[in-house]
């Protein structure tokens, strides 16, 4: 699951946000 699935062109750009929103659900997420 992505949060910005428009910026995967972007390889770095792309692991950098999916990175911040998985950290996002965590701290969101009991889990």
């Amino acid at each position: 699951m992505t949060c910005l699935p428009e910026v995967a062109m972007n390889e770095t750009a792309f692991k950098s946000f999916d990175e911040a929103c998985r950290k996002k659900l965590h701290q969101t997420l009991p889990f």
